[in-house]
C-alpha cells in the first residue's frame, strides 16, 4: 500500500500539549499535525486552534505558537486529529529535539 503522508508520523508519544488553554496528551504527532485524546465535543470539527506548548510528560513545556485546525475525530469520540497549518521556529526546533 503507498504511503501518502509528507510527514513521518511518530506514537504513541509521551507527548503532552497545550490547546486553547487544555492540555491533552498526544496519540501520534508529526510536523503535519496532532492525533489527540480528546473529547471531539471540545474541539469539534473545523475549529481553528492554537497549540500554546509542547513537552515531554513530567517536564516543563516549551510555549510555541502552532496555529491548527480540527480536520476529524474518531468514531468512538476519543481521538481528535489536528492538522498544523503554521509552526513557528521554536515550535519546529522542539519537535525536531523529539524525533520527528
Amino acid at each position: 500500500m503507498n504511503n501518502r503522508r509528507e510527514h513521518t508520523r511518530r506514537g504513541p508519544s509521551s507527548l503532552a500539549v497545550t490547546v486553547n488553554g487544555q492540555h491533552y496528551q498526544a496519540n501520534d504527532w508529526s510536523f503535519g499535525g496532532f492525533l489527540l485524546d480528546a473529547n471531539p465535543e471540545d474541539l469539534p470539527i473545523g475549529t481553528l486552534v492554537e497549540i500554546e506548548s509542547v513537552g515531554r510528560e513530567k517536564k516543563k513545556p516549551v510555549t510555541v505558537a502552532i496555529r491548527a485546525r480540527v480536520i476529524r475525530s474518531s468514531e468512538d469520540g476519543n481521538l481528535v486529529a489536528l492538522s498544523c497549518l503554521h509552526l513557528d521556529d521554536d515550535a519546529f526546533r522542539v519537535l525536531e529535539e523529539f524525533g520527528v
